[in-house]
């Protein structure tokens, strides 16, 4: 689901730049999304509900989380000055990549002591609200640029 999710969220996150909506608005939505997703798979475990409803969360989830990256990119460059913007961009990939590497061994960990993924999947859902809340303080240096079209 990402190349449908990256490509919608990030023309949505432009037609609403021309609106005046910041593009951290698109992107802390996407990640709400994910995160009532996320959510919603706990409780088809929690239930032991049909494995094709674990599914279709599971690609809702995977839309709203790579729909969360147009955005974030395109906030970046908007909140960094050029002379950084190189170094910003590697920074914010190594904290994305650091979390990618852990986050399995810290699911796996849960999975073990409680003897199912719910845990995991609700403490997922939590880290991405206080990445909303991180998202929206995000304050822009530069004037962002509407896209034409």
């Amino acid at each position: 689901m990402s190349p449908p999710g990256l490509i919608l969220s990030g023309l949505l996150a432009d037609r609403l730049l021309r609106r005046g909506i910041p593009r951290k608005r698109v992107s802390a939505g996407s990640l709400g999304l994910m995160s009532l997703a996320v959510a919603g798979m706990a409780w088809v475990i929690a239930a032991h509900g049909p494995a094709w409803l674990l599914a279709a969360l599971m690609l809702v989830a995977s839309f709203f989380m790579w729909g969360f990256w147009s955005p974030a990119y395109a906030l970046l460059a908007e909140t960094f000055p050029p002379v950084v913007l190189g170094r910003a961009f590697g920074a914010y990939n190594m904290v994305c990549m650091t979390g990618a590497i852990i986050s399995p061994y810290a699911s796996g960990a849960l999975r073990d002591w409680s003897g199912s993924f719910v845990p995991a999947l609700l403490g997922a859902a939590v880290l991405s609200w206080a990445s909303i809340a991180l998202v929206l303080r995000v304050g822009t240096t530069r004037t962002p640029r509407p896209v034409n079209a």
